[in-house]
């Protein structure tokens, strides 16, 4: 997708000495993708506790050794 922004150089290059990117737009591809990923780990760590985990391996190795 094609899009055209207006951004401060001052940021800009900031972005581009932090990406070590060769090029403007892979420096904003990186930002991108690193934003996405930052949030997914939020999401993740926002579920902390919500899941309620037997720690039964032990006999679910039994089982399977039964088997």
């Amino acid at each position: 997708m094609k899009t055209t922004i207006s951004l401060d150089n001052a940021v800009l290059e900031q972005l581009l000495t932090y990406t070590q990117a060769k090029t403007t737009k892979e420096s904003i591809a990186k930002a991108i993708e690193e934003y996405i990923l930052f949030k997914q780990r939020q999401e993740l760590l926002n579920c902390r506790g919500a899941v309620d985990i037997e720690d039964n391996w032990q006999q679910l190795r039994d089982l399977e050794r039964r088997s």
